[in-house]
């Protein structure tokens, strides 16, 4: 798709003389042959130190809010920390000393690994074809139904033991499987379900109050009249924003506290996350849902965020953003005294087209955002009307962006008039570097649990 062939020698050496690498986009990560996952999952809240190692590396960093994390993704609570993670509408809420690795995140099942610690499980919908899975070092858990579930295993990982909240599950042993049902505990050893002792109703503690808590702000959300509940982090807009009808674009949502000349996609930072490639994770507690669903532009004074359909399956995009650099990528843009990266919020009725392997099918899936009744056909030329509103490109250097480096103050001083004319591109083609994965965090030695 793109080439460094298409560089003129002096933009290729503006690159090379930077320590940026031109890729190909023939990098492993972005080789797959079937459709990336439509579904993902994000921190959506944490207290305490939280840790983790994306798929495929064994360095660890601290992790922030928003962070995309997918298959292959370990992470680690230390010792009086908490965190809450969603996938869709499904959370996973993570005690102190907690060890847990995401097996398999796709969309047709969400799989993690319990290594040690504790796990509340929150199944709010629970399709036939999208089942979950909690492994321990002795059993598997399987949920039949919505409902709230707790596991908690202990540090050396000899016993398992399962509390039922409410729903029914099924765990499964080596040679055995056993039904459990709403107001069960069992302790398990082994690892063919030896059980070693078991009550009826156990007494909830702090952990269990704070779940219970986080349920209920979501179970009286009111984004879920303007949002379908399967969307990654909506559930954070209800503190953050309101929601308002526009005669153009129907529901917008507002950010109620940013700066004055805030524009989407400039507080935060780029990491690599394989098999999408460069994706953002925006600083706001509420950044997650309107950087990777949905489309913006500016209402009035105000920037505001449409969602699409309510009753459709939202797909996640690594970000709706254009990219300047025309057809085959320009890498004349300049920051400060190098090469630089620029980009702008896609609008509403724009299709988003990505640089990954993607069919046709998928494409349509990603871009299906209806606003007031116009459907965003992937085929349309986009007229791009975010890039000429005054502070809505950002840019930054390249090494900056490479390196997983938080946007800089002062990165939307650039305007569409002072840069390359062309076609957006859906990301340049820059091959990530180790900093790439973890971004800005600091390292972090690998907890006792992942060794």
């Amino acid at each position: 798709m793109f080439s460094d062939r298409r560089l003129g020698p002096g933009a290729r050496a503006l690159l090379l003389a930077a320590g940026i690498v031109f890729a190909t986009w023939q990098l492993p990560a972005l080789a797959q042959s079937a459709d990336p996952s439509g579904r993902i999952a994000t921190v959506t809240d944490a207290a305490g130190n939280l840790s983790f190692a994306p798929a495929g590396s064994d360095d660890w960093a601290a992790a922030a809010l928003n962070r995309p994390i997918t298959t292959g993704d370990r992470l680690w609570v230390d010792n009086g920390g908490r965190a809450e993670l969603h996938a869709g509408s499904t959370a996973i809420r993570l005690g102190s000393g907690t060890a847990v690795t995401v097996l398999n995140l796709d969309d047709s099942a969400t799989q993690v690994k319990l290594t040690q610690g504790t796990l509340q499980l929150r199944v709010r919908a629970l399709p036939p074809d999208q089942p979950v899975e909690v492994d321990t070092p002795n059993l598997a858990f399987v949920p039949s139904e919505p409902g709230d579930y707790r596991l908690d295993v202990a540090p050396d990982g000899t016993s398992t033991v399962v509390t039922m909240h409410h729903g029914t599950a099924v765990v499964y042993g080596d040679n055995h499987s056993l039904v459990m049902r709403r107001g069960d505990q069992i302790r398990f050893d082994g690892s063919d379900l030896a059980q070693d002792g078991s009550a009826s109703n156990p007494p909830m503690d702090a952990f269990d109050q704070w779940a219970l808590a986080r349920d209920a702000r979501e179970d009286g959300s009111p984004s879920a009249r303007y949002v379908p509940r399967e969307m990654t982090g909506s559930a954070e807009l209800d503190s953050y924003g309101d929601w308002q009808e526009d005669p153009g674009y129907g529901a917008v949502w507002f950010p109620r506290v940013v700066a004055a000349d805030w524009a989407p996609y400039s507080t935060g930072h780029w990491a690599w996350v394989a098999p999408w490639g460069w994706s953002w994770c925006d600083d706001a507690p509420w950044g997650f849902a309107p950087f990777h669903y949905g489309r913006w532009a500016r209402v009035g004074e105000r920037w505001g965020w449409m969602p699409g359909p309510v009753a459709a399956r939202p797909v996640y995009a690594p970000a709706l953003v254009g990219f300047i650099g025309g057809g085959g990528w320009n890498a004349s843009i300049q920051i400060g005294n190098g090469p630089g990266v620029a980009w702008y919020p896609l609008g509403p009725r724009e299709a988003y087209r990505p640089v990954y392997g993607a069919s046709p099918t998928y494409i349509t899936r990603i871009n299906n955002v209806t606003v007031n009744n116009v459907t965003i056909n992937h085929n349309v030329h986009n007229t791009y009307i975010n890039r000429d509103v005054p502070g809505a490109i950002t840019a930054m250097p390249a090494r900056a962006f490479v390196q997983g480096q938080r946007v800089p103050p002062g990165a939307r001083n650039v305007a569409w008039r002072d840069l390359p004319r062309g076609e957006a591109n859906g990301a340049p083609p820059l091959a990530p570097v180790k900093a790439s994965l973890a971004g800005p965090a600091p390292a972090r030695p690998a907890p006792a649990a992942a060794m």
